[in-house]
């Protein structure tokens, strides 16, 4: 995981996690990404580590404008 990246900050990622915003589907394949690269919420915050933006464009691939808004509301 490259520190570095731009991303989401953790603990409105871990909020968004646990909001319904996302559908179950989303949220399941983050906690996938987030498995394979050895990290959780908690982690996360107690780090304050931003999730990566590329694991949402690895979840929404053919993320659209209409999408993108819908997603900018949900973090807001």
């Amino acid at each position: 995981m490259n520190l570095n990246e731009e991303g989401v900050p953790p603990l409105m990622f871990a909020q968004l996690l646990e909001s319904q915003a996302l559908d179950s589907d989303a949220v399941a394949r983050l906690r996938n990404i987030m498995a394979r690269e050895g990290i959780d919420e908690t982690t996360l915050i107690q780090r304050n580590i931003q999730a990566p933006i590329r694991w949402f464009r690895e979840v929404y691939p053919a993320l659209d404008v209409d999408q993108a808004t819908t997603l900018g509301f949900a973090f807001g």
